[in-house]
């Protein structure tokens, strides 16, 4: 599958959640993504330039910009969407996805309620090591999650459905 392909595909399948998105589809999309947000950020930051000639700090990426925020709002669903069904192809659930969320979450809780209750016995060593067990615990998540989208998909049939078209299997 090529990137016009894997573009139309996600955005043809702008909130389907039900299916599979093989890798090259996946990847294009967020080739797609990137180089979208890019020229957005651009754009805003010649657009502030113009509206306000006296300000040149202002023309470096401006990712606070309208059109960035137009093109966020627009392409985050069809990329959760995405990113569901890529899951789907490796095999896993679509919920997955938060699996960074929560256990970023239970790190911070978990080291946040351990320094308040180490911190009324006046241990503050302790409270260093749960620091840093919630941060290596917020780091390791997201790259837990990016390996699995990188994971090769199903090479048949799952609970999920058939394998993708234009797949790289």
């Amino acid at each position: 599958m090529g990137p016009a392909d894997a573009i139309a595909t996600c955005l043809g399948k702008y909130i389907e959640v039900r299916g599979r998105a093989s890798r090259p589809e996946f990847w294009w999309f967020v080739a797609f993504l990137i180089a979208g947000a890019t020229l957005a950020a651009l754009l805003d930051g010649q657009l502030t330039r113009w509206l306000f000639p006296g300000r040149g700090y202002m023309t470096e990426l401006r990712r606070d910009g309208l059109l960035s925020l137009i093109f966020c709002l627009m392409t985050t669903p069809p990329a959760l969407c995405a990113a569901w069904r890529r899951m789907h192809d490796t095999g896993r659930s679509g919920l997955e996805l938060f699996f960074p969320c929560i256990l970023a979450a239970g790190c911070l809780v978990v080291a946040l309620t351990a320094s308040i209750l180490l911190a009324q016995f006046g241990i503050r060593t302790l409270m260093a090591v749960f620091g840093q067990i919630a941060m290596a615990g917020c780091a390791i998540a997201p790259l837990v999650l990016f390996w699995w989208l990188l994971q090769p998909g199903d090479p048949n049939a799952n609970a999920y459905g058939p394998r993708p078209t234009g797949s790289d299997r």
